[in-house]
């Protein structure tokens, strides 16, 4: 049984070609916290 993760009702998960396309933008002196 796993947890289903709850946003605020102004807030919408990113799909997957979208987060793609943010981390494939992010220059070599990024650093991402998290995940």
């Amino acid at each position: 049984m796993g947890t289903k993760p709850k946003l605020a009702l102004d807030e919408a998960p990113l799909d997957p070609q979208t987060i793609d396309c943010f981390l494939s933008n992010l220059g070599p002196d990024m650093i991402l916290v998290g995940g």
